[in-house]
């Protein structure tokens, strides 16, 4: 395949996801399509399939997709409710989503900790900073490839993070549920 084509399926690609993860650029987009368009080098056809889209349809096809990613926290971490007012929760997360395309290597247990940072680095009054923090670096721990599992559910914080005393991943959820539900956190 000739460099030119490659160059530009991938810039039209490039230009179909930011467009359905990135608010911002979405609405730029629909402002002023060509303006937008003629800063990517697109073969005719691919820029006449982007001038044809319907804006009602690519936002609600986004919409989908960001609900899918708060989902994903919810399933990952579901007792964040208790730390976050749901609603609250919900504002938190879009406001960090608009920033933060969604990667693809370990992508969801990667924006749940992305999230954190987040709340983190906006000085979040919602929860308390060592509470975030805290529950970041236990986040990131799980999210390298060493496989954990728990063997017995008594146990505190130092023994959930023993190498030594785990064998294969756990339920993620399970663990920061039981944690949060023991006031371990709190």
């Amino acid at each position: 395949m000739e460099q030119g084509i490659r160059d530009s399926i991938e810039q039209f690609q490039e230009i179909l996801t930011v467009l359905y993860t990135d608010k911002n650029f979405r609405d730029q987009f629909f402002e002023n399509r060509q303006a937008v368009l003629s800063a990517y080098i697109l073969n005719p056809r691919e820029e006449a399939l982007l001038l044809e889209l319907n804006q009602v349809e690519v936002n609600m096809f986004a919409d989908t997709l960001l609900a899918k990613r708060y989902g994903n926290l919810l399933k990952i971490f579901p007792d964040i409710t208790t730390l976050i007012e749901p609603a609250r929760l919900e504002k938190l997360f879009k406001a960090y989503a608009s920033t933060k395309p969604l990667g693809t290597s370990q992508k969801y247990l990667n924006d749940t900790i992305g999230f954190f940072q987040y709340l983190i680095n906006t000085q979040s009054k919602d929860c308390p900073l060592d509470v975030l923090r805290e529950v970041k670096e236990k986040l990131k721990l799980i999210a390298f490839p060493r496989m954990i599992t728990i063997k017995k559910f008594n146990y505190d914080w130092e023994d959930l993070w023993d190498y030594d005393k785990l064998q294969t991943k756990p339920h993620l959820h399970i663990i920061l549920g039981t944690l949060i539900n023991k006031k371990v956190f709190l």
